[in-house]
């Protein structure tokens, strides 16, 4: 017995999203020739089924048969599929200049759907450079549109020619009638790089975390370190073995785990003319969010220190972090590039697992060690910690430097109330009732949908 039916918001129903295919050309003499293509699909959510939509022509026409590269057309998909999906929220929160595209669906897009996606844009704190590239992929996809006649509306978007002398777009959202609100340039630096892993921090550090186990084994305990102790690089490379206190402060609790973060240079990098990359910013005892994963972790990695020594291949002795072909201790700027390197193989994993979302948040800002003193931080908010515990937690001499997380996780959080409020006023007429869909109705949801944003 399905019951009755439960609306479920458009948004819920129905996702755009990129992805990946393989097809097969045909070349002079009948040999096949298979090449990959990104397109843009259209996912029922009841149904987990995937259409190819016949909009991935727009990235084939401007990126793929201008032989722009893999990861630029993925990034351009992305973006209109972003834009796709705020339409339906839009639809879905009754927002009045999104109206009348419930009726129309793609042809009823209009300029002003596209500058209300740029302040989106802006209003989530991406920075100049990235709101600049989704102004010039929208300008693209709007010329697109009415060169196909797929939109009532005429963009009039111009052309000029640059100092190469190819044709180019040039953005019509300049238009002030659109008020637009774009990030100040000059705050770009306090936005540089990336605060987070977002709201799926704890699978994509749990990921992150394998995949140094395999190819970076040597700073996979240190890894795990920064991510749930927010140990910045220097002070990881600085931590000797007697610094691990795995038992507690005490060392009596076996589920508690500190370390003493201390400035040994004079110890581990005299060897080296210059330690500006290996200093420890601020000795403390520092704490350590205890899991499974770390007493794997660790005693792997005293493991094999212990084979290091019995092959005499330990050069200072009590270094706990040890490159496994010299024996010497790992320094800041080693630690960084083997960081760096399973940052490049996690991205690539996360592609492959089609982590389109999560892909997308990771490649807005760079980032590279201190993302995990970061997301340690967010994983103290997620705690419930409050600034002057998350100070102490994270070895802080100022409440300050807390502060910007904070203030961003309960903006977000405001906005989240603001939208369930929202979405139970206009989206749950039949609260309680069981949801429930026949197949039949499935198909005619899924049928209404694709009339409206098809492009015959």
């Amino acid at each position: 017995m399905w019951g009755c039916i439960m609306y479920l918001p458009l948004d819920e129903k129905f996702t755009w999203i990129p992805r990946e295919t393989i097809i097969e050309n045909e070349r002079i003499g009948g040999k096949l020739e298979s090449s990959s293509v990104i397109i843009i699909g259209l996912r029922n959510n009841l149904t987990n089924l995937i259409l190819p939509h016949p909009i991935s022509n727009f990235i084939i026409q401007y990126y793929k048969n201008k032989q722009k590269g893999h990861s630029t057309q993925l990034r351009a998909a992305r973006i209109i599929c972003m834009f796709l999906n705020f339409i339906y929220s839009q639809i879905e929160d009754d927002v009045e200049e999104f109206a009348e595209l419930k009726f129309k669906g793609i042809r009823g897009l209009r300029l002003a759907h596209g500058a209300k996606f740029i302040n989106h844009g802006t209003y989530l704190g991406n920075n100049s450079d990235t709101i600049a590239y989704w102004e010039t992929t929208l300008t693209r996809f709007f010329y697109f549109l009415k060169e196909q006649a797929l939109i009532d509306e005429d963009p009039k978007i111009k052309t000029e020619v640059d100092r190469q002398g190819r044709e180019v777009l040039l953005s019509p959202f300049g238009n002030s009638v659109f008020d637009i609100e774009r990030p100040n340039k000059e705050k770009d630096s306090e936005m540089a790089t990336l605060k987070d892993f977002g709201d799926n921090r704890y699978d994509l550090v749990k990921i992150f975390i394998d995949i140094a186990k395999v190819h970076a084994e040597d700073i996979a305990l240190g890894v795990y370190f920064q991510f749930f102790g927010g140990l910045r690089v220097g002070e990881v490379v600085n931590l000797t073995e007697s610094a691990l206190q795995p038992k507690g402060y005490r060392g009596e609790n076996r589920r508690s785990f500190f370390v003493d973060v201390e400035d040994r240079q004079e110890k581990l990098f005299r060897h080296l003319k210059n330690n500006q990359y290996n200093q420890v910013k601020r000795s403390r005892i520092q704490f350590i969010i205890y899991t499974d994963l770390l007493k794997n972790l660790y005693e792997n990695h005293i493991k094999n220190i212990e084979i290091l020594k019995r092959k005499n291949m330990v050069k200072i002795e009590g270094s706990l972090f040890i490159s496994h072909k010299t024996g010497i201790p790992i320094s800041a700027p080693n630690y960084t590039s083997r960081f760096n390197r399973v940052k490049k193989l996690f991205l690539e994993e996360l592609r492959n697992k089609r982590y389109y979302e999560d892909v997308e948040f990771l490649e807005s800002l760079p980032w590279s060690t201190h993302i995990g003193r970061a997301v340690f931080t967010n994983f103290l908010i997620d705690k419930g910690l409050e600034a002057e515990e998350i100070r102490d937690a994270r070895g802080d001499k100022s409440i300050m430097s807390a502060i910007p997380y904070i203030e961003r996780r309960v903006v977000k959080e405001k906005i989240k109330n603001v939208m369930n409020k929202v979405s139970e006023e206009y989206g749950n007429e039949n609260k309680g009732i069981q949801p429930g869909f026949k197949r039949e109705e499935k198909i005619r949801l899924y049928d209404k949908v694709m009339s409206n944003w098809s492009l015959e």
